[in-house]
């Protein structure tokens, strides 16, 4: 917001925006109460959505309001709430064709079976989709066009779990239908596709 770059900052949960215009730095403090860290933030118009570890929490802040911070109506960050079904960690997020705000999880230790949490910033309410890839976190999303979501994925679980699947995997998700289109091995044998982008409107690099 404001040709700003946001971010957060490893185990402490604090937050902060930066103007490269001027160089100045906003650094308000913790965005919320519990222990863990910024894992991902992704903005839409005026407001920041930040995805927290642990236990795959979420917030949302409004840059033009006061930095209160909290569980109540009018805090800012103001907590949204937590994935639960086991995830963890918030590895990836983008706002989806629809709209709506999508992040990726991975579970907890011990765990197998990413999420996708959906939040829809007119009700600011969460929606998880455990197991998109059996067995698999998911770790980056990217929208193409009006209708479609692609995301990547990991076979690796939450520290100390054993893969049960040999290769990680893109995948489609129709964000109308709030199904998976397809699945597929694009290199076989790797544990993990970290990043994924879009460019020249159809070619789908990761």
């Amino acid at each position: 917001p404001d040709e700003t770059v946001v971010g957060g900052t490893y185990i402490n949960q604090g937050f902060f925006r930066y103007h490269p215009a001027d160089g100045q730095m906003y650094s308000p403090g913790r965005s919320v109460e519990f222990p863990g860290q910024i894992d991902n933030l992704t903005t839409l118009g005026r407001r920041v959505f930040i995805g927290h570890y642990t236990k795959a929490r979420f917030s949302v802040y409004d840059v033009d309001r006061p930095w209160n911070p909290g569980y109540e109506a009018d805090s800012n960050p103001r907590f949204l709430g937590s994935a639960g079904q086991e995830q963890d960690r918030v590895p990836g997020g983008t706002v989806g064709p629809d709209g709506r705000i999508y992040f990726a999880t991975k579970p907890d230790y011990g765990k197998l079976g990413g999420s996708m949490v959906v939040i829809d910033p007119t009700t600011d309410s969460l929606e998880v989709f455990r197991n998109v890839i059996e067995d698999q976190s998911i770790y980056a999303l990217v929208p193409d066009g009006e209708t479609f979501l692609y995301g990547t994925s990991s076979v690796r679980g939450g520290l100390g779990a054993r893969p049960s699947q040999p290769s990680s995997k893109l995948f489609k998700w129709d964000v109308g239908s709030g199904q998976k289109v397809w699945e597929k091995v694009v290199v076989p044998d790797t544990y993990e596709m970290w990043g994924l982008d879009r460019i020249d409107g159809e070619t789908l690099v990761g």
